[in-house]
């Protein structure tokens, strides 16, 4: 029988190279430490942002067991051990930088709840303190940079209760911080507010435009602090608005407006006005160039550049949008949006079944 281990190293290097899915790069890395030296975050290519649902097969599961592929248009499993998909977990999920946030729906006897964060390609996990005040559901969760390539990052949440609190975490705080806010009529609506991390700093958007940033050097006096005012709503009516979203894109901070009540699905995209605070001051942004958005409810969205994902459309919004009924999705609900001539495509073929709930991730390695 052939050694596998003697194969030329420049081989295994070429072999990695081409793989396309990160399930089988990461069994390639645990055939021999030959190939695991050449399983590096430098031999593997750019891997597409996949659409993460809950797995068919396993009823129990109630986060994603499984993902769809944009490139190849079907859906695969994570294959996630047992050891994690037989807690008792809330039915849900959040999504940042290829990392999952998840919780144990069991109170403990001191009233909390275990929190994890879960790689689901690697399968590694990283135990959060628990809550010590009532948080209900982890909304939005956003992180700084990826706990893969560094110790060095903030966890921030979004909760909602009676009313919406906001929290973070650091690997040497003992537990999570509350954020207070200049607003005092914070709105409990998913839809009505989201958070993005850009350029150092976590920012808050309400569905009314304004955008707050929050100032979290001190613990002890964390709070969100406002930096651009309401939006008037001659340039987007706030009755107009189906959802809002905030993504870093191409060293900008984006608000995209998803419409409702028009003829097709409608998106709008304003360049933040943090330099001036004055929405009148915003840019309107026409055009992504060589960019894609990839939006999701309580997803933390993100943006790529195309160029380095083949496959993906450039100038275009990947969506998917959480049905509220246990209908089919449509290209409505799971879509790609042109920015170009406002058309709408579905992405994934009649024969693949995808199921909610869904949220996008991307690859961190």
């Amino acid at each position: 029988m052939a050694d596998w281990s003697d194969l030329p190293q420049d081989l295994v290097v070429c072999i990695c190279q081409r793989m396309d899915s990160m399930q089988d790069f990461i069994t390639f890395g645990a055939v021999c430490k030959t190939w695991s030296s050449a399983a590096t975050k430098d031999n593997f290519t750019h891997q597409v942002p996949l659409l993460m649902m809950p797995d068919t097969e396993d009823n129990n599961s109630p986060f994603p067991g499984q993902c769809y592929n944009l490139i190849k248009g079907k859906v695969s499993r994570l294959n996630i051990p047992k050891t994690i998909t037989q807690r008792r977990l809330m039915p849900w999920c959040r999504s940042s930088l290829g990392w999952l946030i998840i919780a144990s729906s069991r109170f403990l006897t001191d009233d909390s709840r275990h929190i994890y964060l879960l790689h689901p390609f690697k399968h590694e996990e990283i135990v959060l303190p628990t809550f010590e005040f009532e948080f209900g559901f982890i909304k939005k969760f956003v992180l700084s940079s990826s706990p893969s390539l560094t110790s060095d990052y903030i966890v921030m949440v979004s909760t909602t209760w009676s009313d919406r609190k906001f929290a973070f975490w650091r690997p040497k705080d003992n537990g999570w911080t509350k954020i207070s806010s200049e607003l005092n009529n914070w709105e409990s609506d998913t839809r009505s507010y989201d958070i993005a991390y850009y350029k150092g700093q976590f920012y808050i958007v309400e569905r009314d435009g304004r955008v707050l940033v929050c100032d979290i050097d001190d613990p002890n006096k964390a709070a969100a602090k406002l930096v651009v005012s309401e939006m008037p709503n001659n340039l987007v009516s706030n009755d107009s608005v189906q959802q809002l979203y905030l993504v870093e894109s191409g060293g900008a901070l984006l608000l995209v407006f998803r419409l409702k009540n028009t003829s097709r699905n409608g998106f709008r995209v304003f360049e933040v006005p943090l330099s001036t605070g004055n929405w009148l001051d915003a840019k309107e942004v026409e055009n992504l160039g060589n960019r894609a958005l990839f939006l999701t409810l309580n997803n933390s969205s993100f943006s790529i550049e195309v160029s380095d994902y083949s496959g993906c459309k450039a100038n275009c919004i990947y969506f998917a949008r959480h049905l509220l009924s246990e209908c089919t999705p449509t290209c409505t609900d799971l879509g790609i949006f042109d920015m170009k001539d406002g058309e709408v495509e579905p992405f994934t073929p009649k024969s693949c079944r995808v199921q909610q709930p869904y949220v996008w991730t991307q690859w961190t390695f």
